[in-house]
Protein backbone atom coordinates (compact mmCIF):
# COMPACT_ATOMS: atom_id res chain seq x y z
CA UNK A 1 0.00 0.00 0.00
CA UNK A 2 2.95 2.32 0.53
CA UNK A 3 3.71 1.91 -3.16
CA UNK A 4 0.14 2.83 -4.06
CA UNK A 5 0.35 5.96 -1.92
CA UNK A 6 3.65 6.93 -3.62
CA UNK A 7 2.01 6.53 -7.05
CA UNK A 8 -0.79 8.86 -5.99
CA UNK A 9 1.79 11.39 -4.77
CA UNK A 10 3.53 11.13 -8.17
CA UNK A 11 0.29 12.03 -9.93
CA UNK A 12 0.30 15.58 -8.65
CA UNK A 13 -2.19 17.69 -10.58
CA UNK A 14 -2.03 15.89 -13.92
CA UNK A 15 -5.49 15.61 -15.49
CA UNK A 16 -5.26 12.40 -17.47
CA UNK A 17 -2.48 9.87 -17.90
CA UNK A 18 -1.59 6.21 -17.68
CA UNK A 19 1.17 5.16 -15.29
CA UNK A 20 3.05 1.88 -15.67
CA UNK A 21 4.49 0.65 -12.36
CA UNK A 22 6.65 -1.86 -14.21
CA UNK A 23 8.60 0.76 -16.16
CA UNK A 24 7.88 3.77 -13.95
CA UNK A 25 6.80 5.67 -17.05
CA UNK A 26 3.89 8.04 -17.28
CA UNK A 27 2.03 8.32 -20.60
CA UNK A 28 -0.31 11.04 -21.77
CA UNK A 29 -1.75 9.55 -24.94
CA UNK A 30 -2.92 12.97 -26.06
CA UNK A 31 0.75 13.86 -26.64
CA UNK A 32 2.56 12.75 -29.82
CA UNK A 33 4.42 9.48 -29.41
CA UNK A 34 2.93 8.52 -26.05
CA UNK A 35 0.29 6.17 -27.49
CA UNK A 36 2.93 4.34 -29.53
CA UNK A 37 5.27 4.11 -26.55
CA UNK A 38 2.54 2.71 -24.29
CA UNK A 39 1.47 0.24 -26.99
CA UNK A 40 5.10 -0.84 -27.40
CA UNK A 41 5.56 -1.36 -23.67
CA UNK A 42 2.38 -3.42 -23.40
CA UNK A 43 3.43 -5.52 -26.40
CA UNK A 44 6.88 -6.14 -24.92
CA UNK A 45 5.58 -6.96 -21.44
CA UNK A 46 2.92 -9.41 -22.60
CA UNK A 47 4.28 -12.13 -24.87
CA UNK A 48 0.72 -13.13 -25.81
CA UNK A 49 -0.17 -9.76 -27.38
CA UNK A 50 -0.23 -9.62 -31.17
CA UNK A 51 1.56 -6.66 -32.79
CA UNK A 52 -1.22 -6.16 -35.36
CA UNK A 53 -4.23 -5.83 -33.03
CA UNK A 54 -5.45 -3.01 -30.79
CA UNK A 55 -4.87 -3.07 -27.06
CA UNK A 56 -7.77 -2.09 -24.83
CA UNK A 57 -7.24 -0.40 -21.48
CA UNK A 58 -10.11 -1.28 -19.17
CA UNK A 59 -10.58 0.02 -15.66
CA UNK A 60 -11.25 -2.62 -13.03
CA UNK A 61 -12.25 -0.09 -10.39
CA UNK A 62 -14.76 2.72 -10.59
CA UNK A 63 -13.11 5.28 -8.36
CA UNK A 64 -14.74 8.68 -8.07
CA UNK A 65 -11.72 10.47 -6.63
CA UNK A 66 -7.93 10.41 -6.56
CA UNK A 67 -7.44 8.66 -3.21
CA UNK A 68 -6.24 5.20 -2.21
CA UNK A 69 -9.65 4.07 -1.06
CA UNK A 70 -10.48 0.51 -0.02
CA UNK A 71 -11.71 -0.55 -3.49
CA UNK A 72 -8.47 0.60 -5.11
CA UNK A 73 -6.35 -1.10 -2.44
CA UNK A 74 -8.30 -4.36 -2.79
CA UNK A 75 -8.06 -4.40 -6.59
CA UNK A 76 -4.33 -3.60 -6.48
CA UNK A 77 -3.71 -6.47 -4.08
CA UNK A 78 -5.75 -8.97 -6.12
CA UNK A 79 -4.16 -7.99 -9.44
CA UNK A 80 -0.61 -8.10 -8.12
CA UNK A 81 -1.24 -11.50 -6.50
CA UNK A 82 -2.45 -12.86 -9.82
CA UNK A 83 0.81 -11.67 -11.45
CA UNK A 84 -1.12 -9.27 -13.66
CA UNK A 85 0.72 -5.95 -13.53
CA UNK A 86 -2.00 -3.31 -13.39
CA UNK A 87 -1.63 0.18 -14.74
CA UNK A 88 -2.91 3.30 -13.03
CA UNK A 89 -5.03 5.67 -15.00
CA UNK A 90 -6.37 9.09 -14.16
CA UNK A 91 -9.17 10.78 -15.97
CA UNK A 92 -11.58 13.65 -15.49
CA UNK A 93 -15.25 12.78 -15.11
CA UNK A 94 -18.14 14.75 -16.61
CA UNK A 95 -18.35 16.88 -13.46
CA UNK A 96 -14.70 17.90 -13.91
CA UNK A 97 -13.44 15.81 -10.98
CA UNK A 98 -10.12 13.92 -11.28
CA UNK A 99 -10.41 10.18 -10.71
CA UNK A 100 -7.88 7.35 -10.34
CA UNK A 101 -8.48 3.75 -11.39
CA UNK A 102 -6.56 0.54 -11.78
CA UNK A 103 -6.45 -0.50 -15.41
CA UNK A 104 -5.63 -3.73 -17.20
CA UNK A 105 -4.39 -4.03 -20.77
CA UNK A 106 -6.11 -6.71 -22.86
CA UNK A 107 -6.47 -7.74 -26.49
CA UNK A 108 -9.58 -9.14 -28.11
CA UNK A 109 -10.30 -10.31 -31.63
CA UNK A 110 -13.64 -8.48 -31.52
CA UNK A 111 -14.11 -5.01 -30.06
CA UNK A 112 -17.50 -6.18 -28.81
CA UNK A 113 -15.72 -8.43 -26.27
CA UNK A 114 -13.71 -5.49 -24.93
CA UNK A 115 -16.91 -3.48 -24.58
CA UNK A 116 -18.56 -6.35 -22.68
CA UNK A 117 -15.58 -6.53 -20.32
CA UNK A 118 -15.88 -2.79 -19.74
CA UNK A 119 -19.55 -3.26 -18.89
CA UNK A 120 -18.68 -6.11 -16.54
CA UNK A 121 -16.42 -3.74 -14.59
CA UNK A 122 -19.13 -1.05 -14.72
CA UNK A 123 -17.02 1.40 -16.73
CA UNK A 124 -18.37 4.34 -18.71
CA UNK A 125 -15.55 4.19 -21.25
CA UNK A 126 -12.68 1.96 -22.29
CA UNK A 127 -9.67 3.07 -24.28
CA UNK A 128 -8.48 1.46 -27.51
CA UNK A 129 -4.89 1.98 -28.68
CA UNK A 130 -4.07 0.73 -32.15
CA UNK A 131 -0.66 -0.56 -33.28
CA UNK A 132 0.22 2.93 -34.56
CA UNK A 133 -0.45 4.55 -31.18
CA UNK A 134 -3.73 6.18 -32.22
CA UNK A 135 -6.34 6.03 -29.46
CA UNK A 136 -10.09 6.24 -29.07
CA UNK A 137 -12.33 6.36 -26.01
CA UNK A 138 -15.21 3.95 -26.49
CA UNK A 139 -18.44 4.51 -24.57
CA UNK A 140 -19.66 1.23 -23.13
CA UNK A 141 -22.71 2.35 -21.13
Amino acid sequence: MEYLISVIATIGDKDAFTYSPRSGRMYDIRKPGHGSALYGEMLTENGNFRPDAPIYLIGVTDNDDISANDALKWAFKILTLSANQPLFGTWVNDAGKRCLDLVIAVQFIREYDAIMMGKEFEQEYILRIDPYGEHESIKVR
